[in-house]
């Protein structure tokens, strides 16, 4: 009797087995079915974005905050060795004090430059995101840029919000104040124009600093008869340059300094 009552509780057992494998291949066909038509969107989906291109985020673009009343943005300018690198700076908020104060110039340098195209294909790093600017602003910050010291510039295309037309307006108003208590205007003539050479432009300058010097003193007798022509040559190339023929360069509206 035991040996009978063993074979069926072993068959009962295997008959358990066989139901119990039966259901987990039914489970795992129906999984199957299921998950299929899934795994092959998920595969088609991976396959369509591996073959999309990669496109670069998006730089964080720099946000201004509102101007207070008086107060004028300055640019900080970080040095670099490299004149290749990225420009990196820091905008800071200053308050340039009323006009009949009598105080002295302020320790920043004011920057004057024509625009050129309205274009902004160059961009300037800040902590707080980067900020599109002209290519000709973009070269005058190349060639300022210290390779050991910051400098603290005014330069309009930075340091005034050009989207926000009241704040824009104030701040033309405030030009000539801006420029008058600067410790240093400079004049950006662009980079060569075509037909001129560096050495053109030199002799230009030169000239033009020894025509000044004979109007304050003795004259300096520099340039001889055979290259006088060819100096002011020189110097009529120069003043064809877009910045001699702003409105402000017309009118005298800068200071001593600059």
């Amino acid at each position: 009797m035991d040996g009978i009552h063993s074979n069926q509780s072993t068959k009962r057992k295997q008959q358990e087995y066989s139901l119990s494998h039966d259901s987990n291949l039914q489970n795992e066909a129906v999984a199957i079915a299921i998950m299929s038509p899934l795994t092959k969107k998920a595969r088609n989906a991976a396959g369509c974005a591996s073959s999309m291109p990669t496109t670069s985020r998006s730089p964080l673009m720099y946000s201004f905050d509102p101007l207070p009343n008086g107060h004028i943005r300055l640019l900080k300018l970080m040095p670099h060795r490299d004149k290749n690198a990225p420009i990196q700076c820091h905008i800071l908020s200053h308050f340039l004090c009323d006009p009949d104060s009598g105080d002295g110039p302020h320790l920043y340098e004011a920057l004057s430059y024509v625009w050129g195209s309205p274009a902004k294909p160059r961009f300037v790093s800040t902590e707080e995101g980067s900020l599109a600017i002209t290519r000709n602003l973009h070269a005058a910050l190349v060639r300022l840029r210290d390779c050991s010291f910051p400098r603290i510039i005014w330069a309009d295309g930075i340091c005034i919000n050009q989207k926000d037309l009241q704040e824009r307006g104030h701040q033309v108003q405030m030009m000539a104040l801006i420029y008058a208590k600067a410790i240093r205007v400079i004049v950006w003539l662009e980079e060569t124009l075509e037909g001129d050479t560096t050495t053109n432009s030199d002799k230009a300058l030169e000239a033009i600093r020894i025509a000044a010097q004979n109007d304050m003193g003795p004259k300096e007798d520099s340039v001889t008869s055979p290259k006088r022509n060819e100096v002011n040559r020189a110097v009529s190339t120069l003043f064809q340059r877009p910045w001699f023929h702003r409105v402000w360069v017309r009118h005298g509206l800068f200071p001593k300094q600059a």
